[in-house]
């Protein structure tokens, strides 16, 4: 087994940064090439929201029906990276759905659409 069969990496969105897009989107500003957001996927997400509350004083925020929350891993004044917790889609078994999934913060698209190429990537 090849060392990229072992490692899979899936970017799921690219999200552009920096003055301009945070004057825009009325969003504090994100550093770039850092991750900006994250999500967990959990079978049971009433004991999830409670573990992790429990142990990083995360807080939830109900959105998209009972089973998805924004997570606040800060507070107001260090803000943290956010995050969402979900129902996982179909339950964890041997050969289950396995993933981190992350947003990185970008300051151009372009460019990182064309490194991620160079390295071997597609953009899709």
């Amino acid at each position: 087994m090849t060392r990229v069969s072992m490692l899979a990496v899936t970017l799921v969105l690219l999200v552009r940064v920096g003055s301009a897009a945070a004057a825009e989107d009325k969003a504090p500003s994100v550093a770039a090439n850092n991750v900006a957001y994250f999500a967990i996927d959990a079978n049971d997400v009433e004991r999830a929201k409670r573990f992790y509350e429990s142990v990083f004083g995360w807080q939830f925020i109900p959105l998209a029906g009972p089973d998805y929350f924004l997570i606040r891993t800060g507070s107001s004044a260090r803000p943290g990276i956010a995050g969402g917790l979900q129902r996982r889609a179909e339950p964890l078994s041997g050969s289950g759905y396995r993933a981190f999934v992350c947003t990185i913060a970008v300051s151009s698209i372009d460019a990182i659409a064309t490194r991620i190429e160079r390295s071997g990537g597609r953009v899709v």
